[in-house]
Formats: C-alpha cells, structure tokens, sequence
C-alpha cells in the first residue's frame, strides 16, 4: 500500500477521475447507439 501512495498519492481523486472517464464512455456508446438507431442498445446501456 505503500508503493501505491508513491505512484498515486491521491488515490480518492483517481477513483474520482476514473468514474468520469467511465461515464463518458457510456455516454460515447449511447450517442453513437442512437445515432445508428439502435434504441435496446441504449436502454441496456442505460441500465449498466
């Protein structure tokens, strides 16, 4: 655990960070999803 606080020492706002970037990328899927009509596509990312 040590080692880890060297690399990151805010390992809260990675989490942060990484929970942003997860959720624009759901985002990404379902614009795209809408855009090529594939509506259960979304609502099954939706409920990811």
């Amino acid at each position: 655990m040590i080692f880890m606080n060297i690399i990151n020492p805010d390992p809260l706002g990675f989490r942060k960070m990484e929970k942003e970037r997860v959720i624009n990328e759901l985002e990404k899927a379902i614009q795209k999803a809408k855009v090529e009509g594939r509506i259960e596509d979304v609502e099954k990312l939706k409920k990811n």
